[in-house]
């Protein structure tokens, strides 16, 4: 049992976000590890998905075409970071 409201809610807040006041440095950055891992690699992904196709789009010659994908990958960019 606490013994005052702050530890009551210290211990609440603990369960609710896995983080335990008392964990060390080296716990506390494998749970955020474990967290951020997933949109790390998912923007990892689509860097590749972008990179590949500038990179075939650009061996077709047509500098339209690349300023196109260029543009495209350019709105993707901002308007996914500005709902995320």
């Amino acid at each position: 049992m606490p013994k005052s409201f702050s530890e009551g809610l210290q211990a609440e807040e603990a369960d609710l976000t896995g983080f335990d006041p008392n964990m060390t440095i080296t716990e506390c950055f494998m749970l955020v590890g474990k967290i951020a891992l997933p949109p790390i690699m998912g923007n990892m992904i689509q860097l590749l998905v972008q990179m590949i196709t500038v990179f075939f789009i650009g061996r077709s010659g047509d500098p339209a075409l690349l300023a196109s994908v260029g543009l495209g990958n350019m709105m993707i960019n901002v308007l996914a970071f500005a709902i995320t």
